[in-house]
């Protein structure tokens, strides 16, 4: 329920609103919607992931988290800057789409994107961001989550310099082999037996 709502959001029995009265407390109700306005919120800006909603596809919310992606202290340090120099250049347009898409509201639209994201000192974070629209009535937001995946991104890059690695290993045994195998070769056909080719090739 969304706070100021919570009157119209009750069905009333058709009853009378003298004998109504008796079932329904609305200060009790309007308390409920307060606390679950609350538990949302903390839950927004204590996730274990970046939030940012937009209004008019301007911040009008950043938690806690998505400003320790950025690197600032607090929402304050974001002042005068705009938000798509957050985004590595070859992804501000897929995310200026994406924002632009998801702003109709359309229920099924849900974007997903995987970026480059750019902190404050223009280091480089690898992100999944999902985009949705919240429609509340008269107000309609766009709510971006971020997922910061540099870590995942980091060890899938290791593994596939190991990967090339030891391909590249597996050919330089091949190749040796080859090589003693022909230098053995030499030295059985001219006799070569004074053991200098031999020290070489470890026979």
């Amino acid at each position: 329920l969304l706070a100021g709502d919570y009157k119209s959001s009750v069905i009333i029995p058709s009853i009378g609103m003298n004998r109504a009265a008796n079932f329904i407390d609305f200060n009790s109700v309007k308390r409920e919607s307060e606390n679950l306005e609350r538990y949302v919120h903390e839950m927004a800006e204590f996730a274990p992931y970046g939030i940012v909603n937009l209004i008019n596809k301007k911040p009008v919310y950043v938690n806690r988290f998505m400003l320790e992606l950025l690197g600032v202290n607090n929402i304050e340090d974001l002042i005068n800057r705009n938000p798509i120099s957050f985004i590595h250049p070859n992804d501000r347009i897929s995310v200026l789409n994406a924002i632009e898409n998801v702003s109709v509201c359309n229920s099924t639209q849900n974007h997903k994107l995987s970026i480059i994201g750019l902190d404050l000192s223009g280091n480089q974070k690898y992100l999944d961001v999902r985009f949705q629209c919240l429609d509340f009535g008269q107000t309609k937001r766009i709510q971006i989550v971020v997922f910061d995946i540099s870590e995942q991104i980091e060890k899938e890059k290791n593994l596939a310099k190991l990967t090339t690695l030891s391909l590249h290993m597996n050919q330089y045994d091949d190749d040796f082999i080859k090589i003693k195998k022909e230098l053995e070769e030499v030295i059985v056909s001219n006799n070569l037996d004074n053991g200098i080719f031999k020290d070489v090739i470890g026979l």
